[in-house]
């Protein structure tokens, strides 16, 4: 038959409930303080990562501004090869500062300057308008060789992006016009007027087609300068990805970190971020220029070979471009008695990034957390940080969380910046946080685990009370109830004289039964009260046991168990201090325990041997030939109101408090006891010192 769950299980569960409910209610919040301290101070770290990033592009954006602002306030002679001196009376001639060799690298990754004047004829300042004269200028045939090389490779530059018409030969000066093969290059409006004009013989039409050529070639050049001019236009339509760009920014797989960035933020971000034109400072300028322009054709170099001319013209603003063969182009319009000309550079794009942006960053401690992707007209062209080189593999393999974007100022405003992070350190805040949250969460643990092994003790001590009050009312009903019923018969004389010593002896054992339990109920309120004073005297081992023998007699005859008491001789001089009423209360209960869990024994008998342990002490053997105990149990059975039976299932009497009594009674008087199973039985064993 199933038993059905007990009440003290009942509580126990309840109080388990309640105990995690309560442990979950303070639990949960504090995980949510902790975790939100945690993460407040996560976003403080990345926005003081991103403040780093704002002050590095803000920085960035300085230095390149400085740049562009050197580039235009430069002259518009300066394009030029030679350049004069002082006033226009002085008369002295100078080289350009731009015509230096190796090209001065006032912008990081330049490769040369360029001009494309009102005929459309390309020129450098690298070269003088007559390489004859090189000489004169101090420029050597190896220098000379090298110069040619990078004013062809400038031509090249621009040719390959269709910026100048093919089928063109390099040339110090050379002229956009030759839309088809095998036709010279147009000359200039001035010498074509000064070589054709006299000659009658010369067919006016091949006069005006060499004109509309020339206007066709200036207009390819213009129109292809215009295209990198409008930047507006390309961004209202998706980017292409490049050939050059190692991929698409929109193809990055990054965002932003956190949701506690509001929408608002995030406005005022896209506001921040937008690159500011600077139009004030930004605009067309005029200015007077004067430049040597030679009057004849001679074989040597004199200053006065060439006349001084004034004049003045209106010089814009400087814009940038990619061209498709990777590299930046920086130009501007000059307009000069109505006439366009176009001055500008070829920057090599890699070496530009390196050189302002790369150097900046890695000057940070942002590459050792971050990675920069370097951007351009949507293009991703460099990607560094501390595991990442320019050299990219593709920017599908951009991971980690947007730190910040933005623009470059004008004219680099399709430059973008683009800062993510993969790990963010939370700084030597978050330990403290950690330490907190694991020294609550441990003092949680351990408080509810106390909490909860007091109060299922609690639960357990109230329902072993009860048991302990059920078993004592038992006990006590029992020998009441055998008295009762005796004393009636004997009172009413339906006894004859042979049962009377019979029903007198059941009344004499029962009451002394009774008297053993009202002792121990008495020595447990004593116990429990603190209140158990000890009579130590000194008596005789011998005649300690002669009176241990008369005190358990009768209980183990009238249970019907055979008593075997043997003491060594070695014993019969022995003194012992001892409460010898403690002493016989001890034996009593164990006898009366090994009687109860032996009832059922095949072999009904109790040895109580003594001998001496060690010359100083008396050792008090008590064994049975019952079942033995459990081990599990052993160090159970002196507890208070324990029971090595279930309640309802028991089928032994007793209150659970005999074997509790013996223990705190062996401690007081200095004695020791211990248990330990026999084949069969087992055996108590007591140790008190001995004189």
């Amino acid at each position: 038959m199933k038993i059905p769950a007990s009440l003290n299980n009942t509580r126990e569960k309840r109080f388990k409930r309640i105990l995690l409910f309560c442990f979950f209610a303070l639990l949960i919040p504090a995980s949510i303080l902790i975790n939100h301290a945690y993460k407040q101070l996560k976003l403080e770290a990345y926005y003081q990562y991103r403040v780093m990033a704002e002050e590095l592009t803000s920085r960035i954006n300085k230095h390149l501004g400085d740049i562009i602002s050197e580039e235009e306030n430069r002259a518009f002679t300066d394009y030029s090869f030679l350049n004069v001196s002082g006033d226009r009376s002085s008369n002295l001639l100078h080289r350009s500062p731009l015509s230096t060799y190796p090209v001065k690298q006032n912008i990081a990754g330049i490769i040369s300057y360029f001009q494309i004047n009102h005929n459309g004829i390309f020129s450098t300042p690298l070269l003088p308008s007559k390489i004859s004269d090189s000489q004169r200028f101090g420029i050597d045939s190896e220098e000379l060789s090298s110069r040619k090389k990078l004013h062809e490779k400038t031509y090249q530059i621009l040719l390959a992006s269709k910026i100048v018409p093919e089928n063109q030969t390099p040339s110090p000066n050379i002229q956009l016009s030759a839309l088809s093969s095998g036709m010279p290059p147009p000359q200039p409006i001035s010498k074509i007027a000064r070589s054709r004009m006299p000659e009658a013989s010369q067919s006016s039409f091949q006069y005006e087609q060499s004109i509309k050529q020339q206007s066709i070639s200036r207009q390819m050049s213009y129109d292809a300068f215009d295209k990198l001019k409008k930047n507006t236009a390309r961004e209202k339509r998706p980017p292409r990805k490049s050939q050059s760009s190692l991929g698409l920014v929109a193809d990055i797989a990054i965002e932003l970190p956190f949701d506690e960035i509001s929408e608002k933020e995030q406005k005022a971000r896209e506001i921040k971020v937008k690159p500011k034109k600077r139009l004030n400072q930004r605009a067309r300028r005029k200015e007077k220029n004067i430049l040597p322009q030679k009057n004849k054709t001679t074989a040597s170099f004199n200053t006065r070979d060439y006349s001084i001319k004034l004049f003045e013209s209106e010089v814009g603003i400087f814009n940038i471009g990619m061209l498709d063969s990777g590299h930046f182009v920086i130009f501007r319009n000059v307009w000069q008695n109505g006439n366009r000309q176009i001055q500008g550079a070829i920057i090599d794009s890699e070496k530009f990034i390196q050189g302002t942006i790369k150097s900046a960053f890695m000057g940070t401690e942002l590459p050792s957390l971050s990675q920069l992707a370097v951007a351009f007209e949507g293009n991703i062209y460099a990607v560094f940080g501390e595991k990442y080189d320019v050299f990219y593999p593709s920017s599908t393999e951009l991971h980690g969380s947007l730190l910040f974007q933005s623009r470059l100022n004008a004219p680099l405003n399709d430059m973008e910046l683009i800062y993510s992070i993969n790990t963010l350190p939370t700084g030597p805040g978050s330990s403290v946080v950690i330490w907190t949250a694991a020294i609550l969460l441990s003092m949680l643990c351990v408080i509810f685990i106390f909490i909860y092994r007091l109060g299922t003790g609690q639960i357990k001590l109230a329902q072993q009370q009860q048991d302990f009050v059920s078993a004592v009312s038992h006990e006590l009903k029992t020998p009441l109830t055998s008295i009762r019923m005796y004393g009636e018969i004997l009172k009413e004389g339906w006894a004859d004289d042979e049962k009377k010593k019979t029903y007198y002896n059941f009344i004499y054992d029962e009451s002394e039964r009774l008297s053993r339990l009202i002792t121990n109920v008495l020595q447990l309120a004593r116990m429990t009260h603190n209140d158990m004073a000890v009579n130590l005297r000194t008596t005789s081992v011998s005649r300690l046991l002669d009176n241990i023998k008369s005190k358990i007699t009768s209980q183990t005859r009238q249970a019907g168990f055979e008593l075997i008491l043997q003491a060594d001789d070695a014993l019969a001089n022995k003194q012992i201090d001892i409460d010898e009423d403690y002493f016989i209360q001890i034996i009593i209960n164990l006898v009366d325990n090994a009687i109860k869990f032996s009832a059922k024994a095949d072999k009904k008998q109790i040895d109580i041997h003594c001998s001496l342990y060690h010359g100083s002490k008396l050792l008090v053997c008590v064994r049975d030939y019952g079942p033995g105990i459990d081990n599990k149990q052993m160090k159970k059975i002196f507890t208070l109101f324990y029971r090595s039976e279930n309640e309802i299932t028991r089928e032994t009497i007793g209150t659970g408090i005999g074997l509790a009594l013996v223990y705190q009674l062996a401690n007081i008087m200095g004695g020791e006891i211990d248990v330990t199973n026999r084949q069969p039985g087992a055996e108590f064993r007591l140790l008190f010192p001995v004189t």
